[in-house]
């Protein structure tokens, strides 16, 4: 279990990762306003669609934190998958 605990835990912030660095604030494109283009990396964006993939298949490993980090993505399935497992876990508790 901590083997793969790990294991997401490393695939969890190498997404991040590259979300961040791929994703374009859209309260940085003011109309009217030059922006410094953001240089994207095809293969940069094919590594966050491979993660995301391997996340969607350990969530259960991640920590009630790490998956709450998760809230704010743009992936309905990533999200859900995330708010199911917190759910469960909140249910579980009582």
């Amino acid at each position: 279990m901590e083997d793969k605990q790990q294991k997401y835990t490393a695939i969890l912030e190498e997404y991040q990762a590259l979300e961040a660095k791929t994703a374009v604030v859209a309260s940085e494109v003011i109309p009217g306003k030059e922006i410094e283009p953001i240089r994207i990396i095809p293969e940069d964006l094919i590594r966050v669609d491979e993660l995301r993939e391997e996340l969607k298949n350990g969530l259960e490993f991640l920590t009630d934190e790490q998956l709450k980090s998760l809230y704010n993505d743009d992936d309905i399935s990533l999200v859900g998958g995330a708010v199911k497992i917190v759910a469960k876990r909140e249910m579980e508790k009582r």
